[in-house]
């Protein structure tokens, strides 16, 4: 994960990940937690797959 300080550097040019490793480790686990929540593709596609089939 990159992590950049946009109002100060807008072109994204110094990831600063390493000087705030909380803020990296708390959207890290906010990440996980959004993608958790998303639908498994594979578990949906195979779902309408059944569906189609029938």
């Amino acid at each position: 994960m990159a992590l950049f300080e946009i109002a100060n550097a807008p072109g994204e040019t110094r990831n600063i990940d390493g000087d705030h490793p909380e803020v990296v480790s708390r959207l890290g686990k906010r990440l996980n937690i959004w993608k958790d929540s998303l639908p498994n593709p594979t578990r949906s596609s195979k779902a309408l797959v059944n569906k189609t089939n029938r």
